[in-house]
């Protein structure tokens, strides 16, 4: 457990003024203290490799990493994977190129373990592909499922690196399943039949692999919580009010307890971050502020915390206006990282429907010493890039 030498107060720090860095360059966020790098280059440009090798041009448009959900880290930290800029892997020190996969297995997430290991899942089965050598091998053989995912883009792998949840559409009925895939043994789990619901948006298991979270509508409308138990898949809880969380990610908080984190989109906590107890559903508020966007656990070398993306600029929302910050699950520490400068295009605009690429998503890198996100840098506009903010010069251990 540690804490970073960050601000904590809640002064508003709004507008944010400093200027775009440079490629592979760092500005100091003048109202954190933190270094900002841009880790991608400028449309158009030669992508030039650390061996001085060109791999092609940087893209016109999205040059970024996946979503807040989706660690682009691996795990030693020494690499970084773009899925949205030419599933493209940088250095994780100098951020430079390192290469480009033009074919991939199959939907992938990093391993928690080994460095070069990504885990994938296809409709032939879930695996292992070695991103150096470009060599894989299929850890659980699967037939008869169409659209197999990892919880369609949201979902991750226990922390030990062995089980994850796989959503699929079973070829024999055309019914909507869940089952567990568990990588050190082989085998697969029973399916969990969804198809009574109207419709799964994702699904993933919790940390330590005891529970399953699916996100639907389980009649009442979307963005409901259905929790089941991991080992037999009986309900532990459902969830009949809108997104209590929404955009959540999952994590370990101080009490040991596996829980998801994320904004509320009704009742009483309506915008703020709520975290929920997977065993019995109990909500705690853990960040009384207004309008949280995106919740990431991906730094699960800090268990209990979370990171959280505040993209509105709406000053009724004071303080943390299109902000990152940490916040502690135990309600009792937020510490503020940067500013995003990062905009959505409005109605009217040509670009408003691809608007969910101009997102954030900010996300942690296993250690949480580091967080990545998507920016626009204020201009509404193409380029959306990758910024990366530094504060393990920061660290306080407790």
């Amino acid at each position: 457990d540690f804490d970073c030498d960050l601000r904590t107060d809640l002064a508003l720090e709004w507008p944010a003024v400093d200027g775009k860095p440079d490629y592979l360059a760092s500005i100091t966020d003048s109202a954190f203290g933190t270094e900002i790098t841009r880790i991608v280059g400028d449309p158009g440009t030669p992508m030039v490799t650390v061996d001085s090798a060109v791999i092609g041009d940087w893209p016109d448009e999205q040059e970024r990493h996946g979503y807040s959900k989706r660690q682009p880290w691996n795990a030693d930290e020494s690499m970084i994977f773009l899925d949205r800029c030419d599933n493209l892997f940088l250095d994780g020190s100098t951020y430079e190129p390192l290469f480009k996969r033009s074919h991939m297995p199959g939907r992938v997430r990093w391993s928690y373990t080994e460095p070069n290991i990504m885990h994938f899942v296809s409709n032939n089965g879930v695996g292992e592909w070695n991103v150096v050598d470009d060599v894989t091998e299929i850890k659980v053989p699967l037939s008869g499922y169409s659209g197999c995912s990892f919880g369609k883009g949201e979902g991750n792998f226990a922390w030990d690196d062995s089980r994850v949840a796989i959503l699929a559409t079973r070829k024999s009925d055309g019914h909507q399943v869940v089952f567990i895939a568990d990588l050190k043994t082989g085998e697969k789990g029973q399916d969990i039949d969804l198809s009574e619901y109207n419709k799964i948006s994702n699904c993933t298991i919790s940390p330590y692999g005891n529970f399953i979270v699916i996100v639907g509508n389980f009649g009442q409308g979307s963005d409901r919580l259905q929790v089941r138990r991991a080992s037999d898949g009986s309900i532990v809880f459902t969830e009949t009010a809108k997104g209590l969380p929404s955009h959540f990610d999952t994590q370990v908080d101080q009490n040991g307890d596996e829980v998801i984190a994320g904004v509320a989109k009704s009742g009483n906590y309506s915008g703020k971050v709520i975290k929920r107890r997977l065993s019995d559903g109990a909500i705690t508020l853990i960040c009384d502020h207004k309008y949280a966007s995106h919740t990431s656990g991906r730094a699960i070398g800090r268990p209990g915390w979370v990171y959280v993306t505040y993209q509105n600029r709406k000053e009724k929302y004071a303080p943390y206006l299109n902000e990152l910050v940490a916040v502690k699950l135990d309600g009792s520490r937020t510490e503020r990282l940067c500013h995003l400068h990062a905009m959505k295009p409005e109605k009217g605009d040509p670009l408003y429907k691809k608007r969910y690429l101009f997102e954030a998503h900010g996300v942690p890198s296993p250690s949480g010493l580091k967080v990545m996100w998507a920016s626009d840098w204020d201009t509404k506009i193409w380029p959306v890039q990758t910024y990366v903010a530094d504060f393990s010069n920061k660290l306080i251990e407790n």
